[in-house]
């Protein structure tokens, strides 16, 4: 049974010196040892001190971390107040004194410490725990003319960044094709001859990036002017280099064409030559010929002296008697190989410094569009917030823009300081250079000339171990490079120069620590890991905490027949890996195994299983648990574009706004909302004479007659409702191929629950995009089919789920049991930088050959020494992964394709030469090797020995879970069997205009069922007339006829300019007329919506919904005017219009109970105004209400 921590007094000693309030430090923190903790406690301390809160500045890495950090020092501080006397005087002297049993404080620091939690809670502001991102929006916003940003700025998502970088990158592909001879067309021609779509779309996104640093940095290539010069200087391209030249001295270089025929018979007159050689010899020959016949031969050529990599082949030309026999000849070998050698150097030379300032000059126009984007959006990017506090920051500014905040900030915390980028640390600088200078610091506040100075103080917690986020700019380098400044700036530098260590684990047994620490144990293994270099070493803080590692053989590929199963293909290795771990954990939950420090029952949710990326094996565990019917907590992270369910939703938009789409619908079609199978689909499909749609919509089946019915109303809806609308009905409205479900429902139970998250993050899109763009479905829709949002799921709360993360996002998280599976891939060269910034020039210049093998040795050299930094930050994302284990650790790999090699003996392929390249599991392999207490588990796997670290510490024993209390003899209510009432179902409005159905506004072309052309014709007239006359009565009278025919020619660009005049001049006539000028005066409104209730003779109460024509409205009366355009009638004898202007009267009659109410229709054929007598409306509501 595992204890509570017990810290030796060495370092609790330097604990509490590290939160002393008036000394600067800089925390080394092992993996679990606390580092929130001590945060914490230097708050509270600093609190302690009289530091007002507001000059508290505590910046973080994520905002779950510093939500995590606010919420403990509240916590902390909030269960002060509630302590007797004696309880807050130990808790406060654990904080500084090493045995607080006897530790004594004054009445007024403890009434001081029990205000803490108010204080804190009424600081203006609060607590300033925040993202380093959040708090440069937030100055940003203070200072924006000082920091050069707009006044009223947003902040861009990365979805909108991304989808803005997209659109400039198209724009800047328009103009170079627009324009090819100029510099950015000639630069997008070099490009494409260099690369494929796909290697430049990537060899763009790297370029900008790259310049987007420099950016940050105020940095920037050299100019237009000084760029050939300073390219040619550092790739050793001459002035007047030309590919020309370069092609003219290969061929005088080159061997003659008697010369190598003069070789090759010397090779084939061996008499002991081989058939290779005998080979090689007409292969040279073969060159010759076309020498002879002044046909194409360098590409002949130099496949006689390269290899398949493309580099000069070490392999000997000559025998050894041949060459032996003429010594002249290695000469001539020798001298060619060098000269084809030089050749390719300099022609990768002349490659990368054309195609370098192609991808320059693209990639600089690219970044200035996406620029211009921003401004123009008054938006900023997160790498704009922090550049532009850099520069207000380091611009001298500091100290002045430091006493305008909300206060003076006096003391710094910098959390997960290794994963600090050089830009957030050079705003650090700039925060605290007045700390150190002049007025800003003295030694520990002491008092100078009679005047005591405050403090003012730095403090670092961070482990350049766990530095894992270079994709993001983190480089422990930088971090060692800043903790020196530091060092030197700070008057108090003891803290600093030797950081505090802590070495003490509150998380992990002291068996997973030692297995951590075998495995770093030696030089060449813990290289990369800490800037000295020096092997890690870790305690662990729980006494009799008994742990277990195990290390199993790699899974390897089944080969085709194994077991007599020719039938079935072959599994992938990443697969067989997957199912030997599910089938571990299925074991453990069916069987009822206990954890081995407490006996406690383990859960799903105790397990986590990490991988380095998201790649087969991740989709194949989470499979593999799925059918073990295992809880598992899905994916971490998400492309939400990318996800089944929004596929589903996005062609099923496509298909309902364009009918024409067959493939577009098929796939609606068997989405889990309509879910025809294929048997079902298959004869719609085949043999029809039309379109799919049309198919669907002649189906006789009833099913398939709701669906179509369904398909019209999306149709309709598509072109009317906004993104959000349209999506949100097509979720909560029943599935039309599960009635019983709504379409959410549906999904989920297709899908599983993990499928809730993308359709909740998908509505909020929708919702966004209508904010700021026209609420299209169909633009929404392209827009979606261009971006890429990733959704970020929090699985620390897991909610009993087995947890399936990458490495990167299982920071500061932990499991019981933890399994490393992806073990044996390394960083993929194909995925690193395509360009590069060269990091040893006088000035940054931007480097791309293209592709990798037409790298000149200067790039090759700069990419090997990226990839050792590269194998450095892979072997820290292994301490981090290790060090998530509390428990247990398994180890388990999967192989990829077998060499030849492993094929013929069946072991697997041994370690690289160079340690640097060694896999997680070589390191782990090689550390395991060498600890005391590891033992091989014959007969636990069927294809290898798994060996196990059995721990020195028994495990506890099994812990009995409590029986439920007893509910026998309790009576359930009876209310609780009863089936609730159902609801009564609400009745549609009534709408006045057209009552008993709603009014559909018919398309231009299409007829709806029953219609005549002539009906649709009039319809469409009556639309018109009535856009018509809600539009001209706010223009000046003599604009209005351009305006009408304007008006027409939008909504009704199919009518001749003659139908349109004639349209158009009854219109013209009534609003010129006097007697219209009140209704169409400064009091009317056109189209106005009204709703209200009306109560039934029964006492019911049955909602109208309704808009006006027209409404006018004065101090005394309100008329209601309703526009006919069909032929004139007496109105009061028209029982449709008398209902409808009734239920008008009444609606308006609860918003104007004291005014008169007067209705009259008016015939726009003839401009005569109809009243209808109030009597007639009285009746006629009569009749309404009596049912």
């Amino acid at each position: 049974m595992r204890t509570e921590p017990i810290l030796p007094d060495a370092e609790k000693a330097i604990r509490i010196e590290a939160t002393t309030p008036d000394l600067d430090a800089w925390v080394s923190a092992n993996a679990g040892s606390g580092k929130t903790t001590i945060l914490r406690n230097r708050v509270i301390r600093l609190l302690l001190d009289g530091v007002p809160p507001d000059r508290i500045l505590c910046l973080t890495f994520t905002k779950a971390a510093a939500a995590e950090m606010q919420g403990r020092i509240f916590a902390e501080l909030a269960r002060w107040v509630q302590l007797d006397d004696a309880t807050l005087t130990r808790e406060i002297g654990a904080l500084s004194v090493l045995h607080p049993e006897g530790f004594t404080t004054r009445p007024q620091r403890l009434a001081l410490a029990r205000t803490l939690f108010a204080r804190a809670i009424e600081a203006p502001g609060g607590l300033k725990i925040q993202t380093i991102h959040a708090f440069a929006e937030r100055v940003l916003h203070l200072f924006p003319l000082e920091s050069g940003v707009p006044l009223d700025f947003t902040v861009l998502g990365e979805p909108d960044a991304i989808a803005m970088r997209l659109q400039a990158r198209q724009e800047a592909i328009d103009a170079a094709i627009t324009e090819p001879s100029s510099p950015l067309g000639k630069a997008f021609s070099e490009i494409l001859a260099a690369c494929g779509t796909d290697a430049f779309a990537k060899a763009l996104d790297g370029a900008i990036k790259e310049l987007s640093g420099l950016a940050m940095r105020d940095a920037a290539p050299p100019d237009a002017h000084h760029r050939e010069a300073a390219y040619r200087q550092a790739l050793g391209v001459p002035v007047g280099e030309t590919a020309a030249h370069i092609e003219a001295d290969f061929e005088a270089g080159a061997l003659s064409a008697a010369m190598l025929a003069d070789l090759a018979g010397q090779i084939i007159a061996n008499r002991k030559c081989t058939d290779a050689q005998r080979k090689f010899a007409g292969e040279i020959n073969a060159v010759a010929d076309l020498m002879a016949r002044s046909a194409p031969w360098k590409t002949a050529y130099l496949d006689l002296f390269l290899t398949d990599k493309g580099e000069v082949t070490k392999k000997a030309f000559f025998a050894k008697p041949v060459s032996d026999a003429n010594p002249d000849l290695l000469v001539i070998e020798a001298e060619a190989k060098a000269h084809v050698a030089e050749h390719l150097e300099r022609t990768r030379r002349f490659g990368a410094f054309t195609r370098s300032l192609a991808l320059l000059i693209f990639a600089e126009f690219v970044l200035d569009r996406f620029v211009a984007a921003k401004r123009a959006q008054n938006a900023l990017d997160f790498d704009d917030l922090i550049a532009a506090l850099r520069r207000l920051l380091l611009s001298g500014q500091s100290g002045w823009i430091m006493l305008k905040l909300d206060a003076a900030i006096d003391h710094v915390l910098i959390d997960e300081a290794q994963d600090t980028t050089r830009e957030m640390w050079d705003i650090v600088r700039g925060l605290t250079d007045e700390f150190f200078a002049g007025e800003g610091k003295t030694d520990g506040g002491k008092t100078d000339g009679g005047k005591t100075k405050r403090a003012r103080t730095i403090f670092v917690v961070g482990d350049e171990k766990q530095s894992i986020f270079s994709f993001q700019g983190a480089d422990p380098a930088v971090f060692e490079e800043s903790r020196l400044y530091f060092a030197e700036r700070s008057l108090q530098p003891k803290n600093i120069r030797t950081p505090v260590a802590l070495n003490s684990s509150f998380r992990s047994s002291d068996d997973i620590l030692g297995a951590v620490d075998s495995v770093f144990a030696r030089a060449e293994r813990a290289e990369g890991l800490t800037a000295s270099g020096t092997p890690p070493k870790h305690v662990a803080a729980r006494q009799r905490f008994p742990g277990l590692v195990e290390i199993w053989p790699p899974e390897r590929p089944q080969a085709a027949g194994d077991e007599g199963e020719t039938s079935v293909r072959p599994k992938d290795a990443s697969v067989l890996l997957a199912e030997r771990i599910a089938d571990e954990i299925a074991g453990w939950l069916s069987d009822g195994a206990h954890h081995l420090a407490d006996g406690r029952r383990i859960e799903p949710g105790d397990i986590v299983i990490l991988v380095r990326q998201r790649n087969r094996f991740f989709s194949a565990m989470l499979r593999a648990l799925k059918m073990r019917k295992i809880p598992v907590a899905g994916a971490d992270r998400l492309k939400l574009q990318a996800e089944i369910a929004i596929r589903d939703l996005l062609v099923i938009a496509e298909a309902v706004l364009l009918k024409s789409d067959d493939l577009a619908l098929a796939t609606a079609l068997k989405s889990p909302l309509f879910g025809i199978s294929e048997s079902a689909l298959e004869p719609l499909a085949r043999n029809r004479a039309g379109s799919l749609w049309d198919a669907v919509q002649a189906a006789e089946d009833p099913g398939l007659r709701t669906i179509a019915d369904r398909l019209q109303a999306l149709h309709r809806a598509a072109r009317t409702h906004s993104p959000l609308a349209f999506f949100a009905a097509l979720l909560i409205e029943p599935a039309p191929g599960m009635p019983d479900l709504s379409g959410r429902q549906a999904i989920l139970t297709r899908l599983g629950p993990d499928a809730a998250d993308p359709l909740d993050a998908f509505l909020t899109e929708a919702q966004e995009f209508s904010l700021t763009t026209p609420g299209s479905v169909l633009l929404f829709v392209l827009a979606q089919r261009e971006r890429e949002t990733e959704i970020k799921r929090d699985l620390e709360q897991g909610g009993n789920r087995v947890r399936v993360m990458t490495v990167h996002g299982a920071k500061g998280l932990e499991g019981r049991i933890v399994f490393l599976g992806d073990t044996i891939d390394k960083p993929d060269r194909g995925k690193e930088k395509p360009a590069f910034l060269l990091s040893n020039a006088t000035m940054p210049l931007l480097l791309w050959a293209g592709t990798k093998a037409g790298e000149p040795a200067l790039m090759r050299n700069e990419r090997q020494s990226q990839r050792r930094k590269l194998l450095a930050e892979y072997r820290r994302l292994l301490y981090v992964g290790m060090t998530r284990a509390a428990d247990r650790l398994y180890v388990g790999g999967y192989a990829g394709k077998l060499t030849k090699k492993e094929l013929e003996t069946g072991q697997p392929k041994p370690p690289p030469d160079d340690p640097m390249e060694y896999s997680w599991y070589h390191l782990m392999e090689a550390g395991f090797s060498t600890m005391p207490g590891m033992v091989q588990m014959t007969g636990k796997a069927a294809d290898g020995t798994i060996r196990r670290l059995v721990s020195a510490v028994p495990p506890a024993a099994p812990a009995h879970d409590k029986a439920p209390a007893s509910r026998a003899g309790t009576a359930l209510p009876e209310w609780l069997t009863r089936p609730a009432p159902r609801p009564d179902q609400p009745q549609p409005p009534l709408r006045p205009s057209k009552p008993g159905s709603r009014v559909v506004m018919p398309e231009r072309a299409d007829l709806e069922s029953g219609e005549t052309t002539e009906s649709v014709f009039a319809r469409r007239r009556g639309i018109l007339l009535h856009q018509l006359y809600e539009y001209l009565p706010s223009v000046a009278s003599e604009a209005q006829r351009e305006a009408g025919l304007a008006l027409l020619a939008r909504f009704a660009p199919e009518l001749g300019r003659d139908a349109a005049e004639t349209l158009l001049a009854p219109v013209l006539k009534v609003l010129s007329s006097d007697s219209m000028a009140r209704i169409f005066g400064p009091n009317s409104r056109a189209e106005v919506a009204v709703a209200g209730n009306i109560t039934l003779a029964d006492g019911k109460s049955r909602l109208v919904s309704a808009r006006i024509d027209r409404l006018v409205v004065d101090h005394a009366t309100i008329e209601i005017i309703d526009l006919k355009t069909g032929q004139p009638r007496p109105a009061a004898a028209d029982a449709v219009i008398t209902r409808q202007m009734a239920l008008y009267r009444t609606v308006l009659r609860a918003i104007y109970p004291t005014r008169a109410i007067a209705c009259s229709v008016l015939w726009t054929e003839t401009g005569v105004l109809d009243p209808i007598p109030a009597t007639v409306l009285d009746a006629t509501f009569a009749v309404i209400t009596s049912g």
